[in-house]
């Protein structure tokens, strides 16, 4: 009979053996990533790796570490690698001054609401926690109506640029996960092209 196996989620890789070479990853102070490509003397194992590191559990403990632990003699420089994210940094800044911009015109749209309602609000004899009708009350003055249709008119062009607003925090999104998506791939094709193990900081502290 055939055997039919059921696979939940995606299986974690097995972690290679040993190695010998490794590409580092830092992230700049400027925009920058750097990936370095390094030929270790002698070949390691993740085992080994973990155990090496495993008294780091603070910025104290790590800052000890890194005092007291160089690179080994022998340890040859492949490649490197700058990356630069001054184009998605500058796509980020035009997104963010829309943002801004959005933000402006919506605060001052909705000063004008919260006017305009006081007005209706007054007029209609509402209470300050009523809504206003989106059907006027017959026989209200014209000027009334004119000013209860100018309210539902703002209302929606207001929903019209949150709606815009939260397109751009999406478009936000994606460029992040655009660069962070270019950050990978570089290192992946640096890991094939060097059959290298990766090794990224922990910025969880």
């Amino acid at each position: 009979d055939a055997v039919v196996r059921v696979v939940l989620g995606k299986p974690e890789p097995a972690p290679e053996e040993s190695f010998d070479t490794v590409i580092a990853r830092d992230h700049g102070s400027r925009n920058t990533v750097g990936l370095c490509v390094l030929r270790l003397p002698n070949a390691s194992t993740a085992a080994q790796v973990s155990a090496r590191i495993s008294a780091v559990k603070d910025k104290d403990s790590a800052r000890e570490w890194l005092s007291e632990n160089v690179a080994p003699d022998g340890v040859e420089v492949i490649e490197r690698v700058l990356i630069s994210a001054d184009g998605f940094r500058r796509h980020l800044r035009d997104l963010s001054r829309k943002v801004d911009g959005l933000n402006g015109t919506i605060d001052q749209a909705y000063k004008r609401l919260r006017d305009m309602k006081e007005r209706l609000a007054q007029a209609l004899g509402l209470g300050d926690e009523d809504q206003v009708p989106e059907t006027p009350p017959e026989g209200v003055a014209q000027e009334l109506l004119r000013e209860h249709a100018a309210f539902f008119k703002l209302l929606a062009r207001i929903s019209a640029w949150k709606d815009k607003r939260r397109g751009i925090y999406d478009r936000v999104a994606g460029v992040k996960r655009s660069w962070f998506g270019h950050v990978s791939s570089r290192e992946l094709a640096l890991a094939r092209k060097h059959g290298a193990v990766l090794v990224r900081e922990d910025l969880t502290y």
